[in-house]
C-alpha cells in the first residue's frame, strides 16, 4: 500500500515541476510580448514626433523638396482637413456648453 502512495506523490511532485515549468515558460512569453508591444508604442509616437515636425516645415514653408512629394503632399492636406474639421467640431462644442449654461441659468430660481 505504502508502494502506492509512493508512485502517486512521485506522479504528483513530477507534475507540479511540469507545471511549474511551464508557468515559467508562459510568464517568460508574455514578458517579451508585453517588451513588443512597450517598443511598437514607442515606434508610434517617435512616427508622431516626426511626422509633426514634417507638417510644422511644410507650415513654415520650409519644407523643400519633400513638400513637392504626392504622397506626402496628400497626407498633409489630409492633416489640414482635419485641423479644420476639429476646429468646427470645437467651435460646435463651445455653442452648446453656452446654450447648456444658459438653460441651467434660466432653471435656476
Amino acid at each position: 500500500m505504502e508502494g502506492i502512495w509512493w508512485k502517486i506523490k512521485d506522479r504528483v511532485l513530477k507534475g507540479a515541476a511540469v507545471v511549474a515549468e511551464r508557468a515559467g515558460e508562459l510568464s517568460r512569453i508574455g514578458k517579451v510580448r508585453l517588451d513588443i508591444a512597450k517598443i511598437k508604442r514607442d515606434r508610434g509616437a517617435v512616427l508622431e514626433e516626426l511626422g509633426e515636425k514634417i507638417y510644422a516645415l511644410d507650415r513654415e514653408g520650409a519644407l523643400g523638396e519633400l513638400g513637392g512629394r504626392e504622397d506626402i503632399r496628400k497626407l498633409i492636406d489630409r492633416v489640414k482637413a482635419l485641423e479644420d474639421e476639429l476646429k468646427i467640431r470645437e467651435a460646435e462644442l463651445e455653442v452648446l456648453k453656452k446654450g447648456e449654461k444658459a438653460s441651467g441659468e434660466a432653471g435656476a430660481p
